[in-house]
């Protein structure tokens, strides 16, 4: 019986030794190292871009900040991996480390972070591990805003799928007020300044559709376009001289009344040229829209070297993107 009891109580031990092993109790924190620190600025944000051996996590800022503002911002993180299972922990990764801003931690977990006043010319954030600082980076503000302020709020009449979009009114900086849908579909919100809201466009439902707003008690609706677009993968360049040809099919133009500006830049200009320059503005007017609401592009590319190359497509910002007051 001793015998039976003893040998019962190292096959419980053994048991919790493996259960406490699998939970994740015993095993080191994650060795994450910096491998780089990028600023990038792209539609209406801001974003410092940490590299590390798991991935890159992004904390996106408005781009219009200034001086004395409350101004909020969100997360993002792309994780490295080939297949799901690994990106997978790789995010849980990602997301178990925090960032300093304006003085306060967050969790990238959580998504989202608020910087209750701007104060001088730039903000620091800082990525740590629990307590140990990995690495900081700077952003820049602007001494004056480069939107204007407004009293009342203006709904964009489009935008392009996965592209980001702008409410600008008289906002105050706090996201967590904020909500955007776009066919029904909530649309994801980047940054709010005390001047605008940048929104990534949902990709359905394409074609003319409606906008729903609403910051705190104030609510906005109307009609919106939601311009979808359909690739050509081109094939890579293999070495100096080789050429190839992207190819780009504009989607949801059905009843378009008003021409539509549509902008290419290659962002890999060390790696390829582009047909008719590395920066253009094509502009779709309702005549060139066949009757299932397309248009195409294509361009020639001839390599420079061997290597990726990126194609960036985007609707442009500007007075006639706004629906008038």
């Amino acid at each position: 019986m001793k015998r039976m009891m003893k040998r019962l109580l190292m096959l419980v031990s053994m048991s919790w030794s493996v259960a406490a092993w699998g939970t994740g109790l015993d095993r080191p924190a994650p060795q994450v190292v910096i491998e780089a620190r990028i600023v990038e600025v792209g539609p209406g944000i801001q974003s410092a871009n940490f590299g590390t051996n798991f991935g890159n996590i992004y904390a996106n800022l408005p781009s219009d900040m200034a001086s004395g503002d409350h101004v909020s911002g969100t997360f993002a993180t792309l994780p490295k991996g080939s297949r799901e299972s690994e990106r997978a922990a790789n995010t849980a990764t990602l997301q178990s480390l925090t960032i300093n801003v304006c003085g306060s931690d967050f969790p990238v977990s959580a998504g989202l972070f608020a910087c209750p006043r701007v104060s001088g010319d730039s903000i620091r954030l800082i990525l740590k591990l629990e307590e140990k600082e990995l690495g900081r980076q700077v952003l820049s503000v602007p001494r004056v805003s480069t939107i204007p302020g407004r009293e009342s709020y203006i709904l964009p009449t489009e935008g392009l799928v996965f592209n980001r979009a702008l409410i600008v009114g008289p906002f105050d900086g706090d996201l967590t007020k904020t909500s955007v849908k776009i066919g029904g579909t909530a649309a994801h919100l980047v940054a709010e300044s005390p001047r605008g809201c940048v929104f990534d466009v949902p990709k359905d439902p394409v074609g003319p559709t409606r906008i729903e707003f609403q910051q705190g008690s104030s609510s906005l609706s109307g009609a919106f376009r939601t311009v979808g677009l359909r690739l050509t993968p081109p094939r890579p360049i293999i070495h100096t001289g080789d050429s190839t040809s992207f190819a780009a099919e504009v989607t949801g133009l059905k009843g378009l009344g008003r021409p539509l500006r549509l902008n290419l830049k290659n962002l890999s200009t060390d790696v390829i040229a582009m047909e008719n320059g590395d920066e253009q503005s094509i502009t779709i007017l309702p005549g060139d829209v066949t009757a299932a609401g397309t248009f195409a592009i294509s361009r020639r590319l001839s390599g420079k070297r061997r290597g990726e190359y990126t194609i960036n497509v985007a609707i442009p910002w500007s007075q006639e993107n706004f629906r008038k007051p």
